[in-house]
């Protein structure tokens, strides 16, 4: 009986700590795992979840029927939609809805007696170029004007490993993820078991899969790479711009240093992107000129966290004024039909 007891004892305790432990991580750390399986893209949003990221910033950003990072849509009447297609920094899960360049934008350009500005966010942690046609092709029927591509770090590698199908660049098929299958219906209902497995992912993988010989990573700053990315991408907005119009919006990769002085760190991306926009005649915009002139004016960099690291990472809610400031003159001509 005494042993029976003490058995008792250690799972209630075993049942409160978990307990506490989920209650922790969801006030906390992060939610329930919201995604899902998918053949093409890899993953995508559970419609109607809830998505708490405390990693970087802290938001809590409601997924609509479309699975998309941004309010619930309704039929565009007699605005212009603009639909975007990038990558986390348009998805923006570090900061509120309210405070992201999308929502900002959409606030600025309400004229009375002008039609207003529908800016769908059709952003996706670690989507590249290759994916969008993909994403494109399910959103037709939200009728876009215009498709704005956001592009930035790390693309050029996207469009380097991609695929070319049939004249389309697509992104390299979709490895089967067999360990979160088996633990999909536990971090569907449990933000401790999500943020466990994430934490531990690494270790699981290795342990189901020791990894092999290293791939040389590769090299992006080469003129050789910058040629195919450059074919690539233009074949990409190409594709695009047989729906609607098209734009690129490049947002680079900042130094922040003392004084109000930035860097470039990655100049090559913004020739790139440069170039593919001009061969598709796409339009092509850089937020750069205006994340520098906010560091200047207020002394803060605009990206980066204070649970993250400051002046590194994803834009904060200072970042997306200023890229909100970047489109919103181009945005307005658009819309008055001005060139």
């Amino acid at each position: 009986m005494k042993a029976g007891r003490i058995a008792l004892r250690l799972v209630a305790v075993a049942a409160l700590c978990g307990l506490l432990g989920e209650a922790v991580a969801r006030q906390w750390l992060t939610s329930p795992s919201a995604q899902m399986g998918d053949a093409e893209l890899g993953w995508t949003w559970r419609p109607g979840a809830t998505v708490a990221n405390h990693k970087e910033g802290r938001a809590r950003l409601h997924i609509n029927a479309r699975g998309l990072v941004d309010d619930e849509l309704t039929p565009k009447g007699d605005r212009r939609r603009v639909i975007g297609l990038g990558n986390s920094f348009l998805e923006a899960l570090q900061v509120d809805h309210a405070a992201q360049y999308p929502t900002l934008l959409e606030a600025a350009l309400a004229r009375p007696g002008q039609p207003g500005l529908d800016y769908v966010n059709a952003g996706r942690s670690a989507m590249g170029p290759p994916h969008y046609p993909l994403v494109a092709a399910r959103l037709l029927d939200l009728q876009p004007d215009l498709w704005i591509v956001h592009l930035g770090e790390g693309d050029v590698l996207h469009l380097l490993g991609a695929q070319i199908q049939g004249g389309q660049v697509r992104p390299p098929p979709v490895a089967a993820d067999r360990w979160k299958a088996r633990v999909a219906p536990i971090i569907d209902r449990s933000a401790l078991a999500t943020y466990l497995m994430r934490r531990f992912k690494p270790l699981i993988t290795r342990w189901l899969a020791p990894a092999g010989p290293a791939e040389p990573p590769l090299d992006d700053t080469t003129p050789q790479a910058a040629e195919v990315a450059v074919q690539r991408l233009t074949l990409i907005l190409r594709e695009l711009g047989d729906t609607a119009p098209v734009w690129v919006v490049h947002t680079p990769t900042l130094r922040y240093g003392v004084a109000g002085a930035t860097e470039d760190l990655a100049p090559h991306e913004g020739r790139i992107y440069r170039a593919a926009a001009q061969a598709a005649s796409a339009r092509y915009v850089s937020a750069g000129p205006a994340l520098v002139a906010s560091y200047q004016r207020t002394g803060q960099p605009p990206v980066g966290f204070q649970n993250h690291t400051v002046g590194a990472g994803h834009l904060n809610a200072q970042g997306h004024q200023a890229v909100a400031e970047a489109l919103q003159a181009p945005l307005r001509a658009w819309l008055e039909g001005r060139p």
